[in-house]
């Protein structure tokens, strides 16, 4: 059994360091930058994907020092050198609420796993490090079954999620008409008529969950 857990951590405005400039730290620069992490780089160079993105980061052209991990929610030692990566790891072991060494997962206390984004929908995919590979081909065959529809599907539900429950709260409604309602929601005829690009099909489902409460 795994020691690493799946969970979902808000990163918008955290502080993050990464160690490293080469084409893995660009990786994950990217990723945190996605997550509106405020990163910080520190390395004597910059790879190009790095050097594309220059505006978007702080970056500090030198070697890692003692303290570069002072302040900072994620920490990520991605050079190639085990002797500097090891370092960042005593350093950020006590005081670092995640830290990723890239090339030893024992050291790590967090990864990224791949992801299959759609929308609201995030479905995690990990080996926890046993074979990335692996979990490319695994995230391949999932974007196929969850297309770009259940994007949509979901912004539109969850519109309708919240209005519901503001409905039923200001009519007084029993709980359980409001679970029946939700419950609806999930029902296979939504994503079918997202699926099928049926706007009509849509626009009476919407229309049959307000009239619930005529």
């Amino acid at each position: 059994m795994s020691d690493f857990k799946p969970c979902m951590v808000n990163l918008t405005g955290k502080k993050s360091v990464v160690v490293g400039g080469g084409t893995v730290a660009a990786r994950k620069v990217a990723g945190l930058l996605d997550a509106g992490c405020h990163v910080k780089v520190i390395s004597p160079f910059l790879c190009e994907e790095l050097r594309e993105r220059i505006g978007e980061f702080e970056f500090e052209q030198r070697k890692f020092e003692s303290g570069d991990t002072a302040g900072a929610f994620v920490v990520i030692a991605a050079t190639d050198s085990p002797e500097v990566n090891k370092r960042v790891c005593d350093e950020g072991r006590d005081h670092v609420p995640f830290l990723n060494i890239v090339d030893n997962q024992e050291l790590s206390n967090f990864f990224f796993p791949t992801v299959v984004e759609r929308g609201p929908l995030q479905i995690a995919i990990s080996t926890t490090g046993t074979s990335p590979s692996v979990a490319k081909k695994i995230r391949v065959k999932l974007e196929k079954e969850f297309g770009i529809e259940y994007q949509e599907y979901l912004e539109t539900i969850g519109k309708l999620r919240s209005d519901i429950i503001k409905k039923c709260h200001d009519l007084g409604m029993d709980s359980d008409v409001k679970k029946a309602l939700l419950r609806q929601l999930a029902e296979d005829e939504w994503l079918d008529a997202f699926k099928a690009g049926d706007q009509k099909k849509v626009d009476a489902l919407i229309a049959g969950v307000w009239a619930s409460f005529v």
